[in-house]
């Protein structure tokens, strides 16, 4: 991607301006320098491949090669490859939408941009093998479309049981976030153009024969350039105008919000009561509604407030929705108890907030959150969690505060307190221990002046025994130290002999680099000078 997205850059071509490359961009020193990154990689993917394998396969995926498939071809000529084409067919408005939600596209654009990615790929991967794939069909069979991928390949895709359980669980409707809607007013003035690119690449996909359909995609490929010759003048600047003043204005959005979360920090004079806290619970097939939803007022405690709801007799919990207020403010959730039970690991439950998670401060740990609206709340997943009754939890405890600058400090004050009475206990039992040891000392003392009288009388023979080990020690400590001149010498010796196999490695590697980026001269000018260089730019030029 970084290779490409650098031959994209040279051209002043990002990967969404669908205007046509340069006629002779495939001999630019852009596309030298793009092969020269791609072969190693490809060579690598080869060198990672499994080797109990008849043959190594190695797969790139990446949108932006859709644009530079005869690129591709010759980093796998270089790389000893045989290049197969593989091409991905989805719904364009799902294409479209998918664009607009990620990247503000428009659908027009998005539209040109799914037919000239998906022509320009069909037009440079015609002497290849090839498979047109359906999207929705590998989502509904995966299997037998990578049977339809291996005979018109002819490449051995085999997927062993591991395999396929892994792919089963990852391949999923759900993974289609846009679906296109049937029928209804045209989004944009190319749809009905991608609408029959796309039922021509279908029919390519399904055709058990083959995927031979040139003189089709030649046809749209001529309506397309004289429709696209209009939008590719003004409107395509036009949209990047607006686009850059979108950015501009998200920058300015953004330091609005950042200014309006100052502002839910600044403690209010007189301190607004809190309002009443709401709890929705819903099973995983059913939304949240009002049906299954409860109110309770907030019992204000020393550090914040606490706010208990009573579930109904049987209730099915799955996942809860708690609004700890009905006014902006930012909240911090210490603790959450379902059915007498602790929520441990209350933020790794938590999936959606509204509207900025906030990093969490306190030792005491949980979430924070804020809101600008008057609709704070915030959602876990509760499945998997034990209830202490067999028919369902009973009772739903939050403890929370809503925080401003003065809770803060007070916060950090009341942490800063605990930590002081941790320490003052801490230095209590090391003082009770200390004075444990000391009399237990005195003790020992007076044990041992009842003996000093016996002792005594051997003092002469312990000081006599004395002499005789200071003069053995003496002798020793004398010979450690000779050894000890010994081991240094020997060590400055191998110190002197390690800097200067050293400084020959240095200069060893230094001569290696040398010759690495002689190489890559002599590489390049390889390349500009093989015969099929100066083939491609012969005919270029007729």
């Amino acid at each position: 991607m970084a290779a490409q997205e650098t031959l994209f850059a040279a051209f002043h071509r990002p990967w969404h301006d669908p205007r046509p490359l340069p006629p002779n961009w495939r001999e630019s020193a852009a596309a030298d320098e793009a092969r020269v990154a791609l072969v190693p990689l490809l060579r690598d993917m080869f060198a990672d491949a499994d080797a109990d394998a008849d043959a190594a396969v190695a797969a790139v995926k990446d949108p932006r090669s859709s644009r530079v498939v005869p690129l591709w071809l010759d980093v796998a000529a270089q790389a000893g490859a045989r290049p197969s084409a593989l091409l991905m067919v989805r719904h364009p408005n799902e294409v479209a939408g998918s664009l607009h939600k990620r990247d503000g596209l428009s659908r027009s654009r998005a539209h040109l941009l799914w037919m000239t990615y998906l022509l320009e790929a069909e037009r440079a991967s015609r002497e290849l093998p090839r498979a047109f794939v359906s999207y929705e069909a590998l989502l509904a069979d995966w299997r037998i479309e990578m049977d339809r991928m291996r005979k018109r390949l002819g490449v051995a895709l085999l997927a062993t049981t591991a395999v396929a359980e892994e792919i089963d669980g990852f391949l999923d409707v759900s993974l289609r976030n846009n679906q296109a809607e049937r029928g209804g007013k045209p989004v944009s003035p190319f749809e009905p153009l991608a609408l029959e690119l796309y039922g021509l690449a279908l029919h390519c996909a399904a055709d058990p024969a083959g995927n031979r359909a040139d003189e089709g995609f030649d046809a749209i490929t001529a309506k397309l350039a004289r429709v696209a010759a209009g939008y590719l003048d003004a409107p395509l600047r036009l949209e990047d105008e607006l686009q850059r003043q979108a950015l501009d204005q998200s920058r300015v959005d953004m330091s609005l919000q950042i200014a309006a979360l100052r502002e839910l920090w600044r403690p209010a004079l007189p301190a607004r009561m809190p309002g009443a806290c709401r709890l929705y619970y819903r099973e995983t097939s059913t939304p949240f509604n009002e049906s299954r939803s409860l109110f309770a007022d907030p019992v204000l405690m020393e550090d914040g407030q606490h706010v208990v709801f009573e579930l109904p007799e049987g209730a099915k919990v799955e996942h809860l929705r708690i609004d700890p207020d009905d006014a902006p403010g930012a909240f911090a959730i210490w603790s959450l108890s379902i059915g007498g039970k602790v929520v441990e690991d209350l933020a790794d439950r938590v999936n959606a907030m509204n509207e900025f998670a906030l990093p969490v401060t306190s030792h005491r740990g949980g979430i924070r959150f804020a809101a600008l609206g008057e609709d704070p709340h915030f959602e876990l997943d509760v499945r998997g969690l034990e209830w202490s009754h067999t028919d369902g939890p009973s009772q739903v405890e939050v403890r929370f505060r809503a925080e401003t600058v003065l809770s803060e400090i007070a916060g950090y004050l009341k942490d800063s307190g605990q930590e002081i009475e941790h320490a003052q206990r801490d230095l209590g039992e090391r003082q009770r221990r200390l004075t444990e040891c000391v009399e237990l000392l005195e003790q020992r003392l007076s044990k041992f002046g009842e003996s000093a009288i016996g002792i005594s009388n051997d003092v002469s023979l312990m000081e006599a025994a004395t002499r005789s080990f200071h003069v053995a020690l003496g002798e020793e400590i004398q010979n450690r130290r000779t050894e000890h001149d010994r081991l240094q010498a020997s060590l400055a010796h191998a110190r002197e002999e390690l800097q200067a196999t050293h400084a020959q490695n240095e200069a060893v590697i230094a001569e290696l680099e040398s010759m690495r980026e002689q190489q890559g001269v002599l590489l390049s000018w390889a390349q500009r000078r093989s015969l099929g260089y100066w083939w491609r730019r012969l005919r270029g030029r007729h």
